[in-house]
């Protein structure tokens, strides 16, 4: 694996050497949306790009429809809603390359899809990707599967996609973290800054933070509401969770970590704490008060002087990250399945070392 990333990155880089990071820019481009016989019935679109934060909503009453629409380089992806007689028929995206692109609609079991992307190569190749990716069962499968996908495209925003995946891997080590690092830095300079990379610059600054999480933590505020200086205590690993209560993904996650984790015993020695960012005192307190948790629950408020979050909150969502008897984190997952895997492997590979079960 390490000699396919490797060679990948070399050949881009001979090709891209001398390309400096810039912000992203777009240019109009022709775009044509065409209905397939079962799209007859779509009679309106709202659509965006990758960089646009508003849609676009437009009259669809033909067979097609052409318009521009401001697109990065190379290759841009397209949000579409569908819509028929004010009835939402659901979402689909593509790809367009430049210069221009015909998108074909259909709408199957009351869905919209999109059929086919003419005058582009990029659709058709991420579709076989896909299919490619889908036939893969084992983790190192999947790891050099991501991986040459990323390859595939460098310098386009498809390749943070793949990316993104093989980084939420519950086997993705230290190592992985450098190779991902080392890719981004020679593959990726035309469009680093798109949105769609945030989240791997975010599990990346996580995984790089060697200072190890500061045991006393001062400034949280318990169940209660009342201020609390909350000490970690010696232990042979850490699971440190962020969470918004109004996350509706909250109240199964953590009912799965008092599940699997706390009752069940299944990780004797790893040490949960789980802290709050949200600005409601009293929404977060009721929900804290309504379930019940067996393991510490803080509230970090916006004045907090010493914000854990800084560091390690930096991604959406309810995130899991595991920390070893140093406190330095060395898996990050966004689900108890994923945080669950990873334990198992770092466990196997003597990363972390717990309590035998009794």
């Amino acid at each position: 694996m390490r000699i396919i990333l490797f060679i990948s990155c070399y050949v881009v880089f001979v090709c891209t050497v001398g390309a400096q990071s810039a912000a992203l820019r777009t240019s109009p481009k022709i775009i044509t949306f065409v209905k397939s016989p079962t799209g007859k019935l779509i009679d309106s679109l709202v659509f965006r790009t990758s960089t646009e934060e508003r849609a676009t909503g437009i009259s669809f009453r033909g067979d097609s429809l052409q318009t521009k629409i401001a697109v990065i380089p190379l290759v841009d992806e397209l949000l579409i809603a569908a819509y028929a007689d004010g009835n939402y028929l659901g979402d689909a995206a593509c790809w367009i390359d430049e210069p221009a692109a015909r998108i074909h609609l259909s709408v199957f079991a009351g869905r919209v899809r999109v059929d086919s992307v003419d005058r582009g190569i990029y659709h058709r190749n991420f579709q076989r990707t896909l299919q490619n990716l889908r036939a893969l069962t084992t983790e190192t499968q999947l790891k050099v599967g991501y991986l040459t996908a990323a390859a595939e495209y460098t310098q386009t925003i498809i390749t943070s996609l793949f990316m993104e995946q093989f980084m939420r891997l519950p086997t993705f080590t230290n190592e992985d973290r450098d190779n991902v690092d080392l890719f981004l830095q020679m593959n990726t300079s035309l469009v680093s800054t798109h949105p769609y990379f945030d989240n791997i610059y975010g599990r990346l600054n996580i995984l790089y933070d060697n200072r190890g999480v500061v045991t006393r933590r001062r400034g949280y505020l318990d169940p209660l509401g009342k201020p609390v200086n909350y000490e970690l205590p010696k232990a042979p690993a850490y699971l440190v969770n962020f969470y918004y209560s109004t996350d509706p993904n909250a109240p199964l996650q953590h009912q799965q970590i008092q599940d699997l984790i706390v009752n069940a015993g299944q990780y004797p020695g790893l040490h949960a704490f789980s802290i709050s960012t949200e600005p409601s005192l009293a929404v977060w307190k009721n929900y804290v008060r309504e379930n019940r948790f067996s393991w510490p629950h803080l509230l970090e408020p916006p004045n907090s002087k010493f914000p854990l979050s800084v560091d390690l909150a930096q991604l959406p969502g309810n995130i899991f990250i595991l920390l070893d008897k140093r406190r330095r984190p060395i898996g990050v997952y966004d689900s108890v399945d994923l945080l669950v895997r990873g334990l198992d492997h770092f466990q196997a590979s003597g990363d972390i070392k717990l309590a035998k079960k009794n």
